[in-house]
């Protein structure tokens, strides 16, 4: 009975030894810079950005003509550049030159 076991043993054994010869080496795990800027870039180059979108929570409009525009959950006081300031919506003039309405409540896309 121990001759048998011992025998399974010796079996057992040069059978994973063998199975661990088969296999290749793991390798490199991480890639190189070089590498990784060919990856971000991909086979067209880099991904075009998506469009902006931006949303007016709410404008406020005081006694004195100051006004205060909520865009993105953030408050702007005042004038600010590139936007024109309505009752009930916003005008935003683009990098490229194009005006985009948004209403209170709404999204719009400036890209």
């Amino acid at each position: 009975m121990k001759k048998q076991i011992l025998l399974w043993l010796m079996v057992l054994s040069a059978a994973a030894a063998a199975r661990d010869e088969a296999d290749p080496p793991l390798g490199r795990l991480f890639y190189s810079a070089e590498q990784r800027a060919r990856i971000d870039a991909g086979p067209e180059g880099p991904a075009p950005m998506p469009p902006r979108v931006r949303k007016l929570d709410g404008i406020l409009r005081s006694s004195d003509g100051a006004s205060t525009i909520w865009l993105d959950g953030e408050a702007l006081r005042g004038a600010q550049k590139g936007i024109s300031i309505g009752t009930d919506r916003i005008r935003i003039r683009t990098e490229s030159g194009r005006s985009v309405e948004i209403r209170v409540g709404t999204t719009g896309r400036l890209r």
